[in-house]
């Protein structure tokens, strides 16, 4: 039996999405974990004592799925509005929180400014990933959702290699010009947000509609969260070995940068060689497989051969 593919109204959405995208991954590498977790330790140490230095790499390292416990938030305020125009607003406040980073000082204040804009704009990214989700269902069918939307992922991946790489050879080279890279980063987000108005959302006015019938309610909560742990124990046996799993790589990234700093004493670049743009060039290469293997079965099995 052949394969069915995306339908030519599908492609063309995927057309329109996936340079912004790549863009926005621009931006998006300088507030990826590994790499501002070296460029908090390259540009503070010396400057703040190295106790709040290495705390500050492992929160900003940390800082993704820290700010991902927002996201039902997100999901509330984006229930019953027009998605494209919310997302538009979001990449433009994430590119101009980004840009802000490269203006704080080289001082204890720098860094708590430094800190507070990382995360900022973390909490934010999760706000776009939810409202692009919610845009990605809508888009493109369950038989294609992963394979379509995985491109986009790899196009994403891709802008922030080329920043990361970037980021590197300058930190190494010309480290009193690394926050210019933050200032630059923000007008790509800036330019992201300019080319997602033409992103279309099929049957919006229908999705607006069917999230009007309930917009007055709660989508999400913690309430909601306990409550659904509470009733389905299959669900929370699931989730907790999921934390366990995930609680693995978030501690990795943080003691890597100041092994290599402080110990290996590796330069910049190789030190986000190894720890970004590595990781982020298997994204391409295996993404595929992964999309086949989602679309293919369900999210358990996907997620127990993940996991193996």
């Amino acid at each position: 039996m052949k394969e069915r593919g995306p339908s030519q109204l599908a492609l063309a959405l995927y057309r329109r999405e996936l340079f912004p995208w790549a863009l926005a991954g621009c931006t998006l590498g300088l507030v990826e974990g590994a790499t501002a977790a070296v460029l908090v330790k390259r540009n503070f140490t010396g400057l703040v004592p190295p106790e709040a230095v290495n705390l500050a790499v492992a929160f900003v390292s940390g800082s993704p799925a820290l700010a991902n416990m927002t996201s039902f938030l997100w999901a509330n305020l984006a229930h019953g509005r027009e998605k494209v125009r919310l997302l538009v607003w979001l990449l433009a406040v994430f590119g101009v929180v980004v840009g802000v980073i490269g203006l704080s000082p080289r001082a204890s204040s720098g860094l708590v400014l430094t800190l507070l804009s990382v995360l900022a704009a973390r909490v934010i990214w999760a706000g776009v990933l939810t409202v692009r989700a919610a845009v990605w269902s809508a888009n493109y069918p369950r038989a294609v959702l992963a394979r379509t939307t995985g491109r986009i992922v790899v196009a994403t991946s891709l802008g922030m290699a080329v920043t990361a790489a970037l980021a590197g050879l300058v930190l190494q080279t010309r480290p009193q010009h690394a926050s210019l890279l933050y200032v630059v980063a923000g007008i790509a987000g800036l330019l992201a947000a300019w080319l997602c108005r033409r992103i279309r959302v099929r049957q919006s006015f229908r999705l607006r509609q069917a999230e009007g019938v309930d917009g007055g309610t709660e989508v999400f909560s913690l309430r909601i969260l306990r409550e659904i742990l509470r009733t389905d124990p299959e669900y929370r046996q699931f989730m907790t070995w999921l934390a366990l799993y995930g609680a693995g790589n978030l501690m990795i990234t943080g003691q890597l940068v100041i092994l290599f700093t402080d110990h290996l004493h590796l330069p910049a670049a190789q030190q986000v060689g190894m720890l970004t743009i590595l990781p982020l060039l298997c994204v391409p290469l295996f993404t595929p497989v992964w999309a086949r293997l989602f679309d293919s079965g369900h999210v358990i099995e996907f997620r127990a051969r993940q996991c193996w």
